[in-house]
């Protein structure tokens, strides 16, 4: 894929599916699968950190020309001291990735989860958007995670979230 073509949640997906990079969707987005509209400026992956599938990742972002926010080599997320590191001494949730060119300007990877990775892939939901499954934390661990962060617009989509389930 050329750097210079626009790069859409599809183009994100399918790409990811292809390269078989083990991720799930978290956050805004998460929500908006969820049948919650509200506007958001990233997307949250939430991936299984494990040294192939980070490699797989981070190519190909940097592939699409996605540029690391920090500066640091984005290969260096292999490294799970290092992770730790940014974790213990800059209190670092997820690592970014931004384009000023794409419509979508920014993806985050999440590298600390109150939950596991593997328990949130058995309870994903998984959507088919034009053909493409795309694996989303399901609603209860959505809230969970929203919980955790605590930041107001993530105390309102649990409201919204648990009008879903009492449905």
């Amino acid at each position: 894929m050329k750097k210079d073509c626009k790069i859409d949640y599809q183009t994100i997906f399918r790409g990811l599916n292809r390269r078989k990079v083990d991720y799930l969707v978290a956050g805004g987005v998460a929500v908006n699968f969820h049948g919650i509209p509200r506007m958001t400026y990233d997307l949250d992956l939430m991936m299984l950190l494990e040294e192939k599938n980070i490699h797989r990742m981070v190519s190909i972002l940097l592939e699409w020309g996605y540029k690391p926010r920090a500066p640091v080599d984005p290969f260096e997320l292999v490294e799970e001291k290092k992770r730790a590191l940014w974790i213990r001494d800059k209190q670092m949730k997820a690592f970014s990735f931004y384009s000023e060119t794409h419509p979508v300007g920014e993806i985050d990877l999440v590298i600390e989860s109150p939950i596991a990775y593997d328990q949130l892939k058995k309870g994903a939901a998984v959507f088919v958007v034009e053909g493409e499954k795309v694996p989303v934390v399901s609603i209860r661990d959505l809230i969970a995670l929203k919980l955790h962060a605590k930041r107001r617009q993530d105390l309102s989509d649990v409201l919204h979230l648990r009008s879903i389930l009492e449905e």
